[in-house]
């Protein structure tokens, strides 16, 4: 065997052994992961939000949420004009998955979030405006699904439903409305 086809065996080797550790790290699904994406808030108003998390095996992990708001929801009635919308809002949650398929995994998740929201309203009849803004925070559930893709499966699309339960908003009486919030979003995933 000449000096070059031992180099190359050795390499395409060390190629073929380099990616079955790679593969092997991520088959016990350990890691670290970032993703960046857009929410509809009850599809009125849309944020942009990012996530980053830690996979603790294939089956539990933990991550961490937050965005702000892009778009207000905005009605116009009467000659009053109304706009709402998120300012921010960071999130804490647990996470079980359950793989599928090394493409495809479902998934619940619970924890707690706090935010702040604001509105605006202009009264064009009496011409008077103002605004108003305050702190939420609340229960937060919800469940998905994600498509694994390219090299090593590190890549991913998730689309996620969560249930932003309002526990409190400054000086109201949340018994007495219904201010429970849905979250739908769609993400780009990158594992490491």
């Amino acid at each position: 065997m000449t000096f070059t086809k031992t180099l190359f065996a050795a390499s395409v080797a060390s190629l073929l052994l380099a990616g079955t550790a790679s593969a092997q790290v991520y088959d016990d699904g350990r890691g670290a992961y970032a993703g960046v994406g857009v929410s509809a808030l009850s599809f009125d108003s849309y944020l942009l939000t990012g996530k980053a998390g830690y996979n603790l095996n294939e089956y539990f992990s933990f991550e961490g949420e937050g965005g702000f708001g892009i778009s207000d929801e905005n009605d116009n009635r009467d000659g009053f004009e109304i706009g709402a919308g998120v300012d921010y809002y960071l999130a804490g949650f647990a996470r079980v998955q359950a793989p599928l398929t090394e493409q495809f995994d479902v998934f619940a998740r619970g924890g707690y979030y706090f935010g702040q929201v604001d509105g605006d309203f202009t009264d064009n009849i009496n011409n008077i405006s103002g605004n108003v803004s305050a702190d939420i925070d609340g229960f937060a559930f919800g469940a998905g699904g994600q498509f694994n893709f390219g090299p090593d499966y590190l890549n991913a699309i998730r689309l996620e439903y969560t249930n932003l339960d309002v526990q409190e908003i400054d000086d109201v009486d949340v018994d007495r409305f219904d201010l429970d919030s849905d979250l739908y979003t769609v993400s780009y995933i990158r594992k490491f």
